[in-house]
């Protein structure tokens, strides 16, 4: 035992202990008495023979004697093979340290790796063995107990073995005395513990995993007998339901926390997974209401098994609150089926109507229209006013297409500026072409931004289809997207009705869409120039540089065809980059064409607002300056009115940035938009550039009262430049010149020209 061996080695208990017997801390502690058991060492008894009594006498004594012999031979091999086949070692020792060691069963090698003949010839072997932390106890229990000889001892310590690994041992034996004053000697067995000492702790340890995970789990745990009584509650299950463990174990489930309404059911389930013969419940997942303490009820997941434990059956439960999940998954309905900014319906529900529309079979076969709309220049007015400014916007449309519409229609925003209209039945085309004007009239009602009232235009494209005859959502969206570009094309501001040629021109279009995107690397894109003169000397005194793209197949295209679709797809930055650099490399070789008479002729580029408001556009404008060589007063930048009101601060000081460098502003076709004398006066403008619109009727108003005259009015009375665009004859030259206008150009003046030509005509003028 813990002192069995030279220093206190247990003896071994004679016989094993019946099956049942031992209580759980180990073999009973009763005196076993060995007086019987030979010992393996002792020698054989001496016999004294009494004298013989003849021949027969003599035989029958040595018969006697010898069968005593045999006999005791037999008993010391049943001894022999007892101690050797035994699982554990058994030994016979004195105590103490330094007690020597009589007898080790060979089973030694196997318990430890150690020779039996080392420990008999080094008593001080086993001591030597022994685990430090183990060594002091064992060899005090050792002396406490040799002091009580005949009682059995059951020990456990750790014996090193040959490998170098600590082994638990139980040291089961007993103190023998032999006569009166001879020393004590120890019986006993050692048995090799460690698998059942780790089973024992691996099995403790999961026990308290088990128990650490149940209780630190996110979910309830929850377990019941077979007669719905609570068994297990944990942590989570105090918390969720507001009951303590002490307050629900022993009730029954059903009064605890299973709503009124649903404890009928839930007792005739229970009494179903309880019969006899009823399936096993493997991870059943349900969701079902619960009733917290306070009376309320909420939702909940639950995942279900049983188990099995001395034939009773237990019925087990994971608990999800899914309160806040419910109320997720509803929030993500709404977003699913609808528009957050406007509060419309959005793309995914209208196309479900509008599948439901044209399967109507009670509809009795009639129209189903649908108006695709959207708001013309959109993006300049966001990008002039703001995206805060946008949306107000939108939201407006929104509540007049809302307020607006029959009742039996549906509205919905199919994200940007793009509105949809479902009329699921309408009498005939016109019909749909009617309610389509209508919207558009009530798209052009001014709307209050930023303190002043704006008008806006929407394009609508209109397709009809009839319920019931096989038509799909889908084409039907794709009509109305096609016709509502080709209301765009038309100049915008109109209604159009799908037909097949619509659909062609949208397919080409996205065909160029895609080309665009090549065009630039292949050397497709190209610049022309057309001249601006002095009206009365006929000079040129400058150039606009105007982009052009002559296609592979389609031949030169226009550049209202494709500039929309290179500010659709950002295209517009690397383009226009490439037209700046283009125009001033052109302008810088007209100076040597000058001859050095005169200054030469400047050039000006038409500006997008997606370059106006890339952060990098004055350095781009540096860039092609520098490699250029181009003088920067000899460039003319030329933006749209709408885009210098955007952020007029921001818009000002970019400006200001672009005239210190020497580099001149214009507004191209000034009075089309949104004009205010205010900010001509607090912007770096230099020219202004009366639109062609207001030529056709310069000749027929007088000059004080037309358009034309104020725009040249306002630029005197600023001190700007002013510059005629669109001159297509003599008597608009004429007029032009009338109201002190001097400079213009047009077809009736000059043609764009391509670059060498615009070379050519530079270098006619140094003669």
């Amino acid at each position: 035992m813990n002192g069995s061996g030279p220093g206190g080695r247990l003896p071994m208990p004679v016989g094993d202990p019946r099956p049942g017997d031992d209580p759980p801390g180990g073999p009973t502690q009763e005196e076993v008495h060995v007086d019987d058991v030979p010992s393996p060492r002792s020698a054989a008894p001496a016999v004294v023979l009494p004298a013989p009594a003849g021949a027969g006498g003599y035989h029958r004594l040595l018969e006697r004697y010898l069968s005593g012999q045999r006999l005791l031979a037999a008993a010391e091999e049943r001894f022999r093979l007892l101690v050797e086949t035994m699982p554990g070692v058994a030994y016979i020792a004195a105590p103490g340290e330094a007690g020597a060691w009589h007898y080790v069963s060979p089973r030694l090698r196997d318990l430890l790796g150690h020779d039996p003949d080392e420990w008999l010839a080094d008593p001080a072997a086993w001591t030597r063995l022994l685990h430090p932390d183990d060594r002091d106890r064992v060899l005090r229990q050792e002396a406490d107990w040799s002091s009580r000889p005949a009682s059995v001892h059951v020990n456990s310590y750790r014996l090193l073995d040959s490998e170098g690994r600590y082994r638990s041992i139980q040291d089961v034996a007993s103190a023998r005395a032999g006569a009166p004053g001879e020393p004590v000697v120890w019986f006993g067995v050692l048995t090799d513990v460690t698998d059942a000492q780790e089973s024992e702790a691996a099995l403790r340890h999961s026990e308290q995993v088990l128990r650490s995970v149940l209780e630190t789990a996110l979910d309830a745990f929850v377990s019941i007998d077979e007669e719905g009584r609570v068994v297990a509650w944990n942590l989570r299950a105090e918390e969720m339901f507001g009951r303590s463990v002490e307050e629900v174990v022993g009730r029954r489930i059903a009064d605890v926390i299973v709503p009124a309404e649903l404890r009928g059911s839930h007792t005739a389930a229970l009494h179903r997974l309880a019969a006899p013969g009823a399936p096993d419940l493997a991870s059943h997942r349900m969701e079902t209401t619960a009733l917290h303490a306070d009376g309320t009820s909420f939702p909940v997941e639950m995942v279900l098994w049983q188990s099995t434990t001395a034939g009773s059956r237990l019925f087990h439960a994971f608990v999800r609150d899914v309160t806040d999940r419910r109320r997720m998954e509803d929030e993500l309905r709404a977003l699913a089926f609808g528009d957050t900014l406007t509060g419309l319906a959005n793309r995914a529900l209208l196309t479900s109507r509008l599948e439901a529309a044209l399967e109507d079979a009670g509809s009795g076969g009639g129209l189903v229209a649908l108006l695709f709309l959207d708001v013309d220049d959109f993006k300049s007015i966001n990008d002039s006013l703001g995206h805060g400014a946008g949306d107000r916007i939108l939201c407006a449309v929104a509540d007049r297409l809302r307020a607006g519409c029959c009742p039996s229609a549906m509205v919905a925003r199919f994200g940007g500026d793009e509105f949809a209209v479902l009329l699921p039945l309408v009498g005939d085309v016109e019909d749909a072409l009617g309610q389509a004007r209508d919207v558009a009239a009530l798209v052009r009602e001014p709307v209050e931004v930023e303190g002043r009232s704006r008008g806006f235009t929407a394009s609508i494209g209109v397709a009809v289809a009839r319920a019931g005859s096989g038509v799909a959502a889908a084409e039907v969206l794709r009509d109305a997207d096609a016709a509502m570009y080709e209301a765009k094309r038309a100049g915008k501001d109109r209604v159009a009705l799908f037909d097949p040629t619509v659909l062609a021109r949208a397919l080409a279009r996205l065909e160029l869409k895609a080309d665009l995107e090549e065009a630039l690397g292949r050397d497709e894109l190209f610049v022309v120039y057309q001249p601006c003169v002095h009206l009365r000397t006929g000079a040129v005194v400058g150039f606009e540089a105007l982009l052009r793209w002559r296609h592979p197949e389609l031949g030169v295209v226009p550049p209202l065809d494709f500039v929309p679709l290179a500010e659709e797809t950002g295209l517009i930055r690397n383009i226009g980059d490439f037209v700046l650099r283009e125009a001033c490399r052109q302008a810088a070789g007209w100076q040597g064409a000058r001859g050095g008479r005169g200054p030469a002729p400047s050039v000006s580029v038409n500006v997008s607002t997606v370059q106006l408001r890339d952060p990098g556009f004055v350095a781009a404008v540096d860039r092609a300056l520098a490699d250029t060589g181009l003088q920067p007063w000899r460039l003319v930048l030329e933006v749209t009115e709408s885009v210098l009101l955007t952020d007029v601060s921001d818009t000002a000081a970019l400006l200001g940035e672009l005239r210190a460098r020497g580099v001149r502003t214009a507004i191209d076709d000034f009075g089309t938009g949104y004009s205010s004398l205010s900010y001509l006066q607090h912007l770096p403008i230099d020219i202004l550039k009366i639109d062609k619109a207001f030529l056709e009727h310069l000749v027929t108003a007088p000059g004080g009262t037309s358009m034309a005259g104020m725009v040249v009015l306002i630029g005197q009375a600023l001190g700007l430049t002013v510059v005629g665009e669109g001159v297509e004859n003599d008597e608009q030259r004429q007029a032009l010149l009338g109201l002190g206008c001097l400079l213009a150009q047009g077809y009736g003046l000059h043609r764009p020209m391509l670059a060498h030509e615009a070379d050519r005509l530079v270098a006619g003028l140094s003669g």
